[in-house]
């Protein structure tokens, strides 16, 4: 993701829209936390440089879809990853 000066002058935010199970997004290969439920929204001003930004995002699942092969009275959501869309959104730094 390509930054500009202007754009720094922004809280810059990434939002991930729909995503099962969990999520670590990382910013410049700096950790911008983690999320285990909506809103999966990180925080990335203090991480964002003018120029070329590298976003990383570690999705983890459930152990879910392992128990469609085994009997089991477990039955979580198998539904699991990153859907999107995923969005960067800037906000007034007031």
């Amino acid at each position: 993701m390509n930054l500009d000066a202007g754009d720094l002058k922004y809280r810059l935010k990434v939002d991930l829209g729909g995503l099962v199970s969990s999520a670590e997004l990382f910013f410049n290969g700096r950790s911008a936390g983690i999320r285990l439920s909506p809103p999966w929204v990180f925080d990335v001003t203090k991480f964002a440089r003018q120029g070329e930004n590298k976003i990383e995002i570690l999705v983890c699942n459930t152990i879910a879809n392992n128990y469609t092969t085994v009997p089991t009275r477990y039955r979580g959501e198998i539904k699991s990853g990153l859907f999107g869309p995923v969005k960067i959104k800037m906000f007034s730094q007031q």
